[in-house]
């Protein structure tokens, strides 16, 4: 059986888990938000060692962390969920395990890990765009109106791009603390949007591809 003394009252009372260890880190006590996150039976408190919810591996960083370190596993039974562990000294030769849920942290740092590596890929189209004409303006001497026009427009395209990238950039910093605005939806027309794409290919090819596109206005 768990000990539910009134020296746990108190660990009773966290939204944290806690979980009392042996020196040999045995199972001792956890207060009901560690049973529910480890998935801990409260009458034989299964699993009875940590080393049953940790790896090896994982147990060794625990043992030698400072005052910051921790491990991040998913949570027993459940791989959408992410908890944060970290081991204190308690007394008598006992420790105290700390669990947090980190999950919601977990998914946005992915999710902006994930944007700022798309984002950093769309950066190189419109960056070489812009190269490939720089090259060709500074190595062409004459170029006709039409020629020009057509080369100044696609680098304002691609400048627009670039900014709206930006934009992106900045409306990720603030998805933590603001819920979307569902008002702002819009359609989008596909027809132009893909006539953009290819036009952006073909400059890119430098006509040594083809590209077809069949979709109705």
């Amino acid at each position: 059986m768990l000990n539910t003394s009134k020296d746990f009252l108190l660990a009773e009372a966290l939204l944290e888990g806690i979980v009392v260890l042996s020196n040999d880190y045995s199972i001792l006590w956890c207060n009901q938000s560690a049973q529910q996150m480890l998935q801990i039976n409260a009458d034989d408190v299964s699993p009875k060692h940590l080393t049953d919810i940790v790896t090896e591996h994982q147990l060794k960083q625990l043992s030698y962390s400072n005052e910051t370190d921790h491990v991040e596993i998913d949570a027993p039974g459940n791989q959408d969920r992410r908890l944060s562990l970290k081991i204190r000294d308690y007394i008598q030769g006992q420790l105290i395990l700390v669990i947090q849920d980190v999950t919601h942290t977990y998914h946005l740092e992915a999710i902006r890990q994930d944007f700022i590596a798309n984002v950093s890929h769309e950066l190189r189209t419109p960056l070489t765009v812009f190269h490939g004409y720089l090259d060709l303006l500074l190595n062409q001497k004459v170029i006709d109106n039409d020629k020009l026009n057509q080369i100044l427009l696609q680098m304002s395209g691609q400048a627009q791009r670039m900014e709206r990238l930006v934009e992106d950039l900045l409306l990720l910093a603030r998805l933590e603390s603001v819920e979307p605005d569902i008002s702002k939806q819009h359609l989008v027309a596909v027809a132009p949007m893909l006539r953009s794409v290819i036009a952006d290919a073909q400059t890119l090819s430098g006509g040594r591809h083809e590209f077809i596109v069949e979709i109705d206005d």
